[in-house]
């Protein structure tokens, strides 16, 4: 009896085919992994370019990137795109261009066309974009920017203190950490983990990750859809698409109020040295990637609120405008460093109000500098 099952045992054992080992059920071939890599590469490469197409750029004059989509990259390369193609004259900068204290139809974009009595001029304004993420904004999602007349505004503001500068070792929370360069330069304020700053390096160069960030600003309120569902759980995600290319509304960040008004208080700055400054070396990389692209580039520093300053700040600040001038020169770029607007012009220390931005168009149309520029 032992002997008869050992055989059938053995006999068993011999029926088994010889299956070679593997945690997949499913195998695929060489051929069928390229198939799977070219329909996820174009999954990737065509729907983000699907969207822009159900969603176009037309935009009416006046148009400024929304504040709420400030940290947008994706819109704001379209719009970049869309302006350039227009040949339009395009203002690049923080706050100050994008219009911090007035509409989009008070803006210095809207005074300069009003002063020339034509459409010329775009609002590349993005909020918050200090000097060294405007170098990444420029670099990375400003790629259509070529061939074509630049406005760049300098705010000295992100000099005004080696905080501003980012050169504290004290962790910060700072506007648009996504455009500071990631692994090569050191940012002292700046500890993002690893993971962080790859996905940040790898969204500069795949349009569908920064589509993405895209959908969950404009739909789902900077949330990704496993967060959203679970505050929503009884909506349906694909109704919020309904409003696609519906941007938020033009409203007023802040009342249009001088500074002045709170007090006309003079104030100390620390400012930071031009041959140290994360931002003044971030905001020469950008003038250098704009050239290099075929661009007509203007430069405008300010005009920041010298009223605010004590007497001791605003001797230094004056020897910054002269190191300001003196590179420009030599850098054979165009430029000009206006005179500060009159005081009840200011809304703080570097936003003018509507009629700051009035006077300043109409100062600049009168600068020679600036109208060379434009005849060029």
């Amino acid at each position: 009896m032992q002997t008869t099952t050992t055989a059938t045992s053995k006999i068993n054992y011999a029926k088994v085919p010889d299956v070679a080992y593997g945690s997949h059920l499913v195998r695929l071939s060489l051929r069928e992994w390229m198939i799977v890599f070219i329909i996820v590469g174009g999954f990737l490469i065509f729907t983000p370019i699907l969207w822009g197409v159900l969603s176009p750029f037309d935009r009416v004059n006046d148009y400024r990137i929304p504040y709420e989509l400030s940290n947008d990259y994706w819109v704001y390369h379209r719009c970049c795109a869309a302006q350039t193609k227009e040949k339009k004259i395009l203002l690049i900068g923080d706050s100050v261009v994008w219009g911090e204290y007035v509409l989009s139809d008070q803006t210095l974009p809207h005074f300069l066309d009003q002063t020339q009595g034509s459409a010329l001029y775009a609002n590349l304004g993005v909020n918050g974009t200090h000097p060294v993420a405007l170098a990444g904004l420029t670099k990375y999602y400003g790629r259509a920017i070529r061939d074509s007349r630049v406005f760049l505004h300098f705010n000295p503001l992100w000099m005004s203190s080696p905080r501003h500068d980012l050169q504290i070792d004290k962790e910060f929370n700072f506007n648009h950490p996504r455009l500071v360069p990631q692994f090569l330069t050191r940012i002292p304020c700046y500890r993002a983990t690893f993971s962080e700053r790859l996905n940040a390096v790898i969204e500069r160069y795949i349009p569908f990750l920064s589509w993405v960030n895209h959908l969950r600003a404009v739909y789902f309120k900077d949330q990704d859809l496993p967060s959203w569902t679970l505050e929503h759980p009884y909506t349906n995600p694909l109704s919020q698409f309904a409003s696609i290319g519906n941007d938020p509304e033009d409203a007023l960040r802040h009342k249009p109020i001088s500074w002045e008004v709170n007090g006309k208080q003079t104030q100390s700055f620390p400012w930071v040295e031009l041959e140290t400054s994360l931002q003044w070396e971030a905001f020469k990389q950008t003038t250098q990637t704009l050239k290099q692209r075929g661009n007509q580039v203007f430069v405008m520093v300010g005009p920041f609120n010298e009223h605010i300053l004590d007497e001791s700040s605003l001797a230094t600040y004056r020897k910054l405008k002269v190191q300001f001038e003196q590179w420009l020169k030599e850098s054979k770029i165009a430029y000009c460093v206006p005179e500060p607007l009159p005081s009840p012009l200011y809304a703080d220390t570097s936003h003018p109000l509507a009629e700051g931005y009035d006077l300043l168009a109409q100062r600049l149309y009168q600068t020679p500098a600036f109208k060379t520029w434009l005849s060029m």
